[in-house]
Formats: C-alpha cells, sequence, structure tokens
C-alpha cells in the first residue's frame, strides 16, 4: 500500500487508483482505503478499521498510571471508579462520547479500555470485614 501511495506521488497523480491497485496488487477489497489514502482522508499506513477511542492515548496512559500507584498504596480502583474518573476528566477538558444522561462512561468503554491495556487488572473490590477494619483504626 505505502508503495502504491508513493508511485502515485511520483507520477504527480496521473495514475488512477485502478491502476495503482492492479500494479501493486492490492486487493479490491481495500481500494477505497488506497483512494482514501492518496486522497488525504486518512494519514499513515495503520490499520484504520473501528471507532476511535474517546479519550486520547497520553489521556489513558495518564489513567492507568494513576491507578497503578493508587493500587500499589492500598486504594484499588473498581471498575466503576475508573469509569467514572475517565467521565469526569472528559467533562472537563469538553470531550464528547460519553452519556450525559448517566454520568458515566458505558460498558464497551471499559472493556475496550482494558483491551487496550492488557497490563492493568480490574476487579471487583471486596468490602472490609469489620474485624479488619477495627485493626486498622489507631487505639
Amino acid at each position: 500500500m505505502q508503495a502504491a501511495i508513493s508511485e502515485q506521488k511520483a507520477q504527480n497523480g496521473k495514475v488512477s487508483v485502478r491502476q495503482l491497485a492492479r500494479g501493486w496488487q492490492v486487493p479490491r477489497s481495500t481500494e477505497s482505503t488506497l483512494q482514501m489514502r492518496l486522497h488525504g482522508k486518512v494519514s499513515g499506513s495503520s490499520h484504520m478499521s473501528g471507532r476511535k477511542p474517546v479519550l486520547d492515548t497520553k489521556t489513558e496512559t495518564d489513567l492507568v498510571h494513576v491507578t497503578k500507584e493508587l493500587s500499589q498504596r492500598g486504594f484499588p480502583l473498581g471498575s466503576k471508579e475508573i469509569q467514572a474518573i475517565a467521565y469526569s476528566y472528559a467533562l472537563q477538558h469538553d470531550i464528547d462520547g460519553f452519556s450525559t444522561r448517566k454520568k458515566t462512561t458505558g460498558y464497551e468503554w471499559l472493556e475496550s479500555f482494558q483491551n487496550r491495556h492488557q497490563e492493568l487488572s480490574i476487579s471487583q473490590l471486596e468490602s472490609l470485614s469489620v474485624a479488619r477494619a477495627s485493626e486498622m483504626n489507631q487505639k
């Protein structure tokens, strides 16, 4: 695909998309992808299918870092807390994509977030037993 784009630039756009696709053996099903890349609608040569994440990569990396840091300090975050943090960040920065009616991120976002950051393990939080809680209090 990249070679076909390079040839099209070298020919100053005088070669049709179909000729490029045949010459570089680009499958017919991806001719439209080639055309979108040539016309500048899609940049780069990475995979382009699927919806883009609501939060950018840096923000998600920061969220992962905060989650790990809190977990190491003894305050693990559950899925609801992570969803609430992501929603409040999006609200503060005027990022659309989350439900304003429910005031949280969706289950699908959380699932995709976990798939993108597999180093993060989010589990159900267990409540602290009364005996352990009383031992943690100062006497």
